[in-house]
């Protein structure tokens, strides 16, 4: 029993450096950086870290116990090495891998990137292996010592995080598009639409010359393989498909969500018929002050449901960070993944979530069934967009697959709902449009669009009909009982000579405006596609006069968006980059005091691991920073900003650099805030030029 204390007590403070890094630094680290891109809040995972603290601990330990006590020395030296380079790994190398939004990363451009980190991490192990060889005592002196300073290193910066933390926005009273009802179908009269995401018609068609058993599948369809789209991407393209209303207000995004779903006849007509309307995607194209009545749409909030799911996607999330290169293709993963920790396949009042696999595992359990009520359901679907992990058989594959079997998995997904509404004896009657948001490249005018019309018994038909997302919702409201009051004509009453000039709305890449094309000709392969001239800047909102403290956010709310004067690229979801090699914004500010202000940056990735920042306020230029993590923090001396009335604030970004998706681009900003000092204020490091390290 002594031998086994003594053992422990020698390895106890390495082993407890290793578990509070991996266990709780890493994780608690990376979620307060990234805390606005998560729905959860900080108390969800904090319970979850502490445990899997002393797993990191115990584990370790335990090895350490067992295992003879010579070698127990040695364990707690390769651990220390593996700590040590663990900890370099996490905090101090910084590689653009992109974001984790799902795009494939072509690891094998990183060749360089896996010999160097390698390296790092063999001399980080190797070095106290040898010195253990040599020097077993200062060896084991430089294990304690050293584990001790890194665990004060991590403490501190902890400290300083928690205390600027700011409590999480909690989304109360969000509307969001619920699990309810998700399996049921009328018994009499069904319109179905299904919604693949980022599925190009070309890439269905050659799925069809592969596999022609398919065709079967889609008796009674009509395929349109000349179609134009509404929009792209799916934050503009979704709203438009599901309103017929493009985004070209200029206004608050929300606003467009709301008047959008106002304007639609399509809802105001299933109201008067009686269905049940329900539609099943993601929580930002969910109105909260629109007149209709969808049966799913709560004012609720997204929350989490499987902790199990959430403990797996935060570590997996910090493996991302802390893994040797070598290692992080078979780690990484898509931030939409965190997503899942929602679900909840025993509340109704669960959040729904585009997972193709979990849609068709609860399918398959749980079965359709019916109502007696008339039903419009709108399923939104993964589809083709990346990264491909479906499998043909609809279930999830812990390596990545190919666009091919991606596409196929749909299609077991698609089948298995069919052949449940044959056994209910409601396909025959039913209604039902398959499409995509958006297709896959270049503009992504040409997405998938079958039509199975209910009347139907025939072959699967292809028609080459021009066909436009205009005439979607007109198509629907037919299948209603009834017509478009702007006379606009449905899918079926097209002709030829009709759509010679279709609109598409595409979200530019270098500027956050949606630009209008114009097309013309037979897609894919005979059209001409022109600008038209017109532009609708994005995402809007007001630039009313700044309060000191409030945090303007880089999203499709367009809080800050709506200072930006110069160099923005297009906003995302959550986040947007810079655009060109200047920046610039102005806010109108009646500011008076003699106290100095200061400016946080908060930024989601630097596109290099250092970028250079030149820092002018009101045209006086400030100083050149050093931004090597993602923050950007400024100290403005009070005569720089006093009795003007506005701050603008210019960066000039000589570091912007092209991303591989044709964007020249250096911050992804998050959001930005502007206050007296409170508390402890880092500023980034000032350096002398663009050149200085």
């Amino acid at each position: 029993m002594k031998n086994i204390k003594d053992k422990i007590v020698k390895a106890i403070i390495p082993v407890v450096m290793f578990g509070f890094m991996m266990g709780f630094f890493g994780p608690v680290q990376l979620y307060i950086n990234n805390a606005s891109e998560f729905f959860f809040n900080f108390k969800d995972i904090i319970g979850i870290c502490i445990v899997m603290t002393l797993v990191f601990i115990a584990v370790p330990l335990i090895v350490i116990a067992v295992v003879p006590k010579k070698a127990s020395s040695w364990v707690m030296t390769v651990l220390f090495g593996i700590a040590l380079a663990l900890y370099i790994q996490g905090n101090y190398i910084n590689v653009n891998y992109g974001t984790l939004n799902g795009e494939k990363v072509v690891w094998s451009n990183y060749k360089s990137v896996a010999i160097w980190d390698s390296i790092i991490w063999v001399v980080c192990i190797a070095v106290p292996v040898i010195l253990k060889f040599v020097k077993p005592k200062i060896s084991e002196l430089i294990s304690k010592y050293g584990s001790l300073w890194i665990i004060a290193i991590q403490i501190v910066t902890l400290v300083v995080l928690v205390l600027g933390m700011k409590p999480k926005t909690q989304n109360n009273g969000e509307y969001i598009f619920t699990n309810e009802g998700k399996y049921t179908l009328s018994e009499n009269e069904n319109v179905i639409m299904f919604v693949l995401d980022c599925y190009e018609s070309g890439d269905f068609a050659k799925l069809l010359d592969k596999h022609t058993e398919y065709k079967d599948m889609f008796k009674n369809f009509t395929y349109y393989p000349d179609t134009v789209g509404g929009s792209t991407r799916t934050v503009l393209a979704i709203p438009n498909l599901l309103t017929g209303k493009p985004y070209t207000s200029e206004g608050k995004y929300s606003d467009y969500i709301n008047d959008s779903f106002d304007e639609c006849d399509t809802y105001k007509i299933l109201d008067e018929k009686g269905y049940d309307s329900r539609i099943y995607t993601e929580n930002t194209f969910a109105p909260s002050d629109a007149d209709i009545n969808i049966a799913n749409l709560y004012n609720g909030k997204k929350e989490v449901h499987n902790y199990k799911i959430l403990a797996e996607k935060m570590y997996q999330f910090t493996a991302c960070q802390y893994a040797p290169h070598i290692l992080k293709k078979y780690v990484w993963m898509y931030s939409g993944d965190f997503d899942k920790a929602a679900l909840n396949s025993k509340a109704d009042k669960s959040c729904y979530q585009l997972d193709d696999d979990i849609f068709y595992e609860q399918l398959c359990n749980n079965k359709l069934t019916t109502i007696k009520d008339k039903a419009f359901r709108v399923y939104h679907l993964n589809g083709a967009h990346g990264p491909f992990k479906l499998k043909a058989d609809a279930t999830m594959s812990n390596k990545e697959t190919s666009l091919e079997e991606q596409e196929m998995g749909v299609m077991t997904i698609l089948n298995e709902y069919f052949e449940q509404m044959k056994k209910l004896g409601i396909y025959d009657d039913a209604k039902i449009i398959i499409l995509a948001d958006h297709g896959a490249y270049g503009i992504e005018c040409n997405p998938v669009l079958l039509v199975k019309d209910g009347n139907k018994t025939s072959e699967f038909t292809v028609d080459n009909t021009p066909v436009s997302y205009e005439n979607i919702q007109p198509t629907l409201m037919k299948m209603l009982g009834s017509e478009d009051p702007d006379g606009i004509k449905s899918i079926d009453e097209i002709s030829a000579g009709d759509n010679k000039e279709r609109l598409f709305y595409y979200q530019d890449k270098k500027s956050n405006k949606a630009v209008e094309y114009k097309i013309t000709g037979a897609l894919p392969d005979n059209a001409q596609i022109n600008e038209t001239g017109r532009t609708f800047k994005l995402f809007s909102a007001d630039a009313k006069e700044y309060t000191l403290g409030t945090e303007l956010l880089f999203n499709v709310e367009g809080t800050a968006t709506a200072y930006v004067t110069k160099g923005l690229g297009k906003s995302e979801a959550g986040q947007t980059w810079t655009s060109g090699d200047e920046f610039e914004m102005s806010i109108p500010l009646d500011y008076n005091d003699d106290d100095e202000l200061y400016i946080y940056f908060k930024l989601n990735k630097i596109q290099l691991p250092k970028e250079h920042v030149g820092v002018a306020i009101n045209d006086e230029f400030l100083s050149w920073y050093l931004v090597e993590e993602e923050t950007l923090n400024i100290r403005v001396p009070a005569d720089m900003v006093k009795g003007k009335g506005k701050i603008k604030i210019n960066l000039s970004l000589p570091d912007a650099s092209f991303d591989g998706d044709e964007r020249y681009v250096a911050l992804l900003m998050n959001s930005v805030k502007i206050d007296k000092v409170k508390g402890t204020f880092n500023e980034t490091r000032r350096v002398q030029d663009k050149n200085s390290n």
